[in-house]
């Protein structure tokens, strides 16, 4: 009997992109969408563009400064958003 392989669907792992990206997954979950980037082409130049698009606006976004009193109003609309 062959041993069961552990492996994302594309769907499973496409939905843990941002995360997977974020360094946020478990090291489970991140070995899981490795396993399936390793097999799966599509999915792998998925993962390749984002990675480099969010490389891109990291780079962007520390290079501007923010107008001041900006994450002041964003946290006070994020707070009355929960509410």
């Amino acid at each position: 009997m062959l041993p069961i392989i552990n492996l994302y669907t594309c769907n499973e792992a496409l939905d843990r992109l941002q995360d997977y990206l974020d360094h946020e997954l478990s090291d489970r979950e991140a070995l899981l969408v490795k396993r399936h980037l390793k097999i799966c082409h599509e999915c792998s130049k998925k993962f390749a563009f984002e990675g480099q698009l969010v490389s891109f606006v990291r780079g962007r976004v520390q290079e501007e400064a923010l107008p001041e009193g900006l994450m002041e109003r964003l946290s006070v609309r994020l707070a009355q958003a929960d509410d």
